[in-house]
């Protein structure tokens, strides 16, 4: 690879494309991920090291481009579009409920689906106590209160991640 020509004020991270061998922080630093993120990359073959330089790793730039450019084109054949970080614009089947509509009974099916997650997970809600089936309800009819499912998905959604890499939050303490 040739260096283009350029002043004295250019990207360092741009430039570590001309190196020969860069380090793991310089291959998450051109890459914009993190460094577990190349360590994973290694541990699952994608990338290989050509030596070591202390306890890091060094990486030939030309393999780890290609590696990376593989990579994104497997990431973009699943079919499935990427994550939207930030407000949703569109409002979710729960959001339309009206607390009125609070003490109606549901069965499993039905809150899954007003939710957006499968029946198996409202089952192990229950299993889990995190909703409380009504009395009326059989081993194999479990009827819920709406207002019941619409508290416990509520409080089992966790925060999106930041769209940053590198960058988390903290979890919500329960």
């Amino acid at each position: 690879m040739q260096q283009s020509a350029g002043d004295e004020y250019d990207d360092p991270i741009d430039d570590l494309r001309y190196e020969p061998e860069i380090t793991t922080r310089d291959v998450a630093d051109l890459l914009g991920v993190t460094q577990s993120t190349v360590r994973r990359w290694v541990a699952r073959g994608y990338i290989r090291p050509v030596g070591n330089l202390g306890p890091s790793n060094l990486f030939n730039t030309s393999e780890v481009l290609a590696a990376y450019d593989d990579i994104e084109a497997r990431r973009k054949a699943t079919g499935q579009a990427h994550r939207q970080y930030g407000y949703r614009v569109e409002m979710r089947p729960i959001d339309r409920i009206r607390p009125k509509h609070y003490d109606a009974v549901v069965n499993v099916g039905e809150a899954a689906r007003l939710i957006g997650v499968r029946p198996g997970t409202i089952r192990s809600w229950v299993h889990r106590g995190h909703l409380a089936p009504l009395a009326s309800s059989k081993p194999r009819a479990i009827r819920l209160r709406l207002g019941d499912v619409i508290t416990a998905a509520r409080a089992r959604w966790l925060p999106r991640r930041s769209a940053r890499p590198g960058r988390r939050r903290p979890r919500p303490a329960e």
